[in-house]
C-alpha cells in the first residue's frame, strides 16, 4: 500500500504541479509546521489521537492550499473539527435523501476502482473529522470508525457532484491520489 514518507518533498511535488502556470513556473514554497503542543491540544480538543499520517503531516505543515482548482485547503490544526460540528447540515441532507441502502462493513472496505462512492457505510458519516476547507462541494474527511492496525484512518473526498465519499486506506493514499489527479490534468 502506498504511503507518503517524506512530506517535505511530497508537498514541494504537489505546491509544483497545483501552482504552476502554463510555463511551468512556481512561487517557491513555503510551509509552516504545526506544533507537538497544537497537535496534542487538538487530540484532547477531539477526545481522539489522530493517525501517524496526518500527524507527520501536520508536523511538516499547518494545512496547505495549493491543492489545485477542484480542492479547497487543508485547515490549519486551529480549524480542524468533526464534520458533524462544522457540516450538520450536510450530513443531515445526505442520510435523509440517500436512496443506497447502508453498506455492511466488509462491503464498505472497497477502494478503487471498484468502489461506488455513492455507495458507502451512512452511519460513518457522522462521525468523520474534517480536515478540508469545503470548496465547490467537497470535502476532505478521516474515517476514525475504520483503522489499519498502525492507527491510521480511512480517508475520504467526500463531494456532492461525485456524489458521496470516494475512499482511501490512509491519509497518505489520498494525497497521492491528489497529486496523481492533478499530474494527469496537466499533462492533458
Amino acid at each position: 500500500m502506498p504511503t507518503v514518507d517524506n512530506w517535505p518533498s511530497f508537498l514541494a511535488q504537489l505546491h509544483d504541479t497545483a501552482g504552476a502556470d502554463d510555463d511551468g513556473n512556481v512561487e517557491p514554497l513555503a510551509l509552516s509546521a504545526a506544533s507537538s503542543q497544537a497537535i496534542a491540544a487538538l487530540e484532547q480538543r477531539l477526545g481522539s489521537t489522530l493517525p501517524p499520517s496526518y500527524k507527520s503531516f501536520l508536523l511538516t505543515s499547518d494545512g496547505f492550499a495549493d491543492l489545485g482548482v477542484l480542492w479547497g485547503p487543508l485547515l490549519p490544526v486551529g480549524d480542524v473539527n468533526w464534520f458533524r460540528n462544522r457540516e450538520a447540515d450536510w450530513i443531515r441532507t445526505w442520510i435523509e435523501t440517500s436512496t443506497h441502502p447502508d453498506l455492511s462493513v466488509k462491503e464498505h472496505l472497497v477502494y478503487g476502482d471498484k468502489q461506488d462512492s455513492a455507495v458507502f457505510r451512512l452511519a460513518y458519516l457522522q462521525a468523520t473529522l474534517q480536515i478540508g476547507d469545503v470548496s465547490d462541494g467537497a470535502v476532505f474527511l478521516l474515517n476514525p470508525e475504520v483503522q489499519t492496525v498502525d492507527g491510521e484512518w480511512e480517508a475520504w473526498i467526500f463531494a456532492n457532484w461525485f456524489p458521496g465519499a470516494h475512499r482511501y486506506p490512509t491519509f497518505g493514499d489520498l494525497m497521492e491520489s491528489v497529486l496523481g489527479g492533478l499530474r494527469s490534468r496537466r499533462h492533458r
